[in-house]
């Protein structure tokens, strides 16, 4: 299934209604200072606010400096930057950057500014053109205590839609729908690839394919983590490299395929869903089925 989130791209455009009495504070919501890590094996991030002051860890780079926090925008104003000496992976799989070293690296004004809603022990955190990730306007979940994270399991119960812009005009908007039942949950995903038998103009195919993934299965949910027990996979495409592949007709509107093929299930995978009920939102963090929904009217 294809993946709609990752650290360096995750193009989820949302709006978000913040209110804010002093710096530090996001009104109702509780204080923005302490430790956020945005869980990722590869790149993750740890955010320390403490005191005005801040320390970021990424993918081997740290920076220190100041920040504010003034009507629901988050400013990081770097005045150092490091390296780290060593990168390398533990036996348990993870990775692990030591030994930082101060570089001489420039950088122009604050860094990674942006609207930051705080929600409980998670922070929804809608970058503003940060040049660290590409001058993209992107969005992500930080969490400062995932144990201590709350969810009304009978209220996130309902379906739930967002859609994204993908690389390019011609492959145009993904759409994806998350049915969460009493215990039970279908995800579908609508999105475009390149028609490989257009026409190639400055070296990019000209037509695009709208294509399907729909999954199904059981879910439930302990101290923060949502456990989804995949029970069943289709795609709208069917085949391989060797024999070509062909792509069965897409409704838009159920996003149902004409014809299925079915795909190996039978696999668990976990995620964070956080509910934010005043904005009709649901903010879901996993592999391969994250995004910033809204509640379907």
């Amino acid at each position: 299934m294809k993946k709609i989130i990752s650290i360096f791209a995750i193009a989820l455009a949302a709006v978000f209604a913040i209110s804010c009495d002093k710096d530090g504070e996001n009104e109702g919501s509780g204080s923005i200072e302490g430790t956020w890590t945005f869980l990722d094996h590869h790149h993750s991030i740890t955010l320390t606010l403490k005191g005005g002051e801040f320390e970021w860890l990424c993918s081997g780079f740290k920076d220190t400096g100041s920040y504010t926090y003034t009507d629901g925008v988050l400013t990081l104003n770097v005045s150092k930057h490091y390296t780290a000496q060593v990168d390398e992976w533990t036996d348990d799989g993870k990775r692990v950057f030591r030994d930082y070293v101060e570089d001489t690296m420039e950088y122009w004004g604050p860094r990674h500014a942006g609207k930051a809603v705080i929600i409980g022990e998670a922070m929804i955190w809608t970058l503003t053109e940060d040049p660290f990730f590409g001058g993209w306007t992107d969005s992500m979940i930080l969490l400062r205590d995932v144990t201590k994270i709350t969810l009304d399991t009978k209220k996130v119960q309902g379906t739930w839609e967002f859609e994204l812009e993908q690389d390019t005009e011609i492959l145009g908007k993904s759409k994806s729908r998350l049915e969460i039942g009493d215990g039970t949950y279908t995800f579908r995903d609508v999105y475009s690839i390149y028609d490989t038998e257009s026409p190639v103009v400055d070296g990019n195919y000209t037509r695009a394919i709208r294509v399907a993934t729909k999954e199904s299965g059981t879910w439930s949910y302990k101290e923060g983590t949502v456990t989804l027990k995949v029970k069943e996979c289709f795609s709208s495409t069917s085949g391989d490299y060797a024999t070509g592949y062909s792509h069965s007709p897409v409704n838009e509107e159920t996003m149902e395929a004409e014809t299925w093929t079915k795909l190996d299930g039978n696999y668990d995978r976990d995620a964070i869903m956080i509910l934010d009920e005043k904005n009709s939102m649901l903010y879901f963090y996993g592999m391969d089925l994250s995004g910033v929904f809204t509640k379907k009217k």
